[in-house]
């Protein structure tokens, strides 16, 4: 595990090369792993990205940006 620097980005990867050496379904675990990684940190992003909805229905105050502006 690292991290590096690919283009104009930080970038972390992991190093499977070893798994090579392994059976069949340890390969077709770590294969799935990475894609199922990408969809729960995905899914958590689009959360946080909704987070003013759901501070505003929290709140039970809509347009909370005027008012944080004012």
């Amino acid at each position: 595990m690292g991290i590096g620097w690919y283009w104009f980005g930080p970038v972390a990867y992991v190093d499977t090369s070893d798994m090579w050496l392994e059976g069949r379904w340890p390969r077709i675990a770590v294969s799935i792993a990475g894609p199922y990684a990408n969809l729960v940190l995905g899914g958590l992003a689009a959360l946080v990205a909704d987070g003013y909805h759901v501070l505003s229905d929290l709140l039970d105050r809509p347009n909370l940006r005027p008012r944080a502006l004012a």
